[in-house]
This record gives structure tokens, sequence and C-alpha cells, in this order.
């Protein structure tokens, strides 16, 4: 629920007025005792890719980050679909979406076969570049490649 809501049905249920900016808090908070805080997400994000390869035979993946613990990218690929993908015609597919709550962004995929990975990484690059020179703005975008 949004802050407004909050305030909408709090007013209508208990006839009390609270600040826009304590309902915000409250309701951060909240979200944090359910769900932990991005941080805890992020470093616990290194020991669930290592559940996941032990648990699936042949897959790889390989996590990217800035300084000592500024998330970048990450990279994966499930033993499975590496076998399926061996049968295949290269294929590129594309897909992004906006990315809400604190770390505000674009995340864009490329998914290919092994022998257009390296076009996908480029295609991803390009792309990039060219929505910030072309006044779309600086968007973080994270990479998964």
């Amino acid at each position: 629920m949004k802050p407004k809501e909050i305030i909408a049905r709090m007013e209508s249920k208990f006839k009390m007025k609270i600040s826009y900016m304590k309902v915000w808090d409250a309701r951060r908070k909240a979200i944090e005792m359910i769900f932990g805080s991005y941080e805890d997400s992020y470093r616990l994000l290194l020991c669930f890719m290592e559940v996941i390869r032990l648990s699936q035979p042949r897959t790889v993946y390989n996590v990217k980050v800035v300084g000592n613990s500024r998330f970048k990218a990450l990279f994966w690929a499930f033993g499975p679909s590496i076998s399926g993908w061996e049968e295949c015609r290269p294929v590129l597919s594309l897909d992004g979406t906006f990315l809400l709550g604190k770390y505000r962004g674009t995340l864009l995929a490329a998914v290919g076969s092994m022998g257009i990975v390296d076009y996908s990484c480029w295609l991803l690059q390009w792309l990039n570049q060219r929505a910030t020179t072309h006044g779309f703005g600086s968007y973080k975008t994270y990479m998964i490649w």
C-alpha cells in the first residue's frame, strides 16, 4: 500500500490524522521487518547463488561489485538451460523493466545462445550509452549478461 492509501484508511477507520512522514517511516519499518533490508538481501545474494549452483549441476554464476560491496551486475545460467541451448539456433532476446523501491533504475536483460553472448553484452552497453547521450538522462542500469 502507498502512504496516501494508509493515511486514508487510518482516517476512515480510526478517525486519526497521521503525517505523511510518520506513515512513510512506519511503512518502511514494516516492510523491513517482514522482508528484511535491501542491504541484507544483497549480502545473501552470494549464498543464494551458491545454493543454486550446488543444487543444479553445471550451473554457473558471476556477481560483479564496485569497490567493496556495491552491486553492479549478476550473470547466471542454469545447468539444464546450458544443456538445452547446445541444440538451439543462435537467438538473442531482450527484455527490460523498471526497478522500483529504494534502488530505482532500469533492469535490461539479454538472453542468447553461447555463440552470441558477446553481442548481447555489446548491445546492452550500446543501448545504455545511446539512452544517456540522446537526452533520456543518466540511468542506473544493472546489466545481466
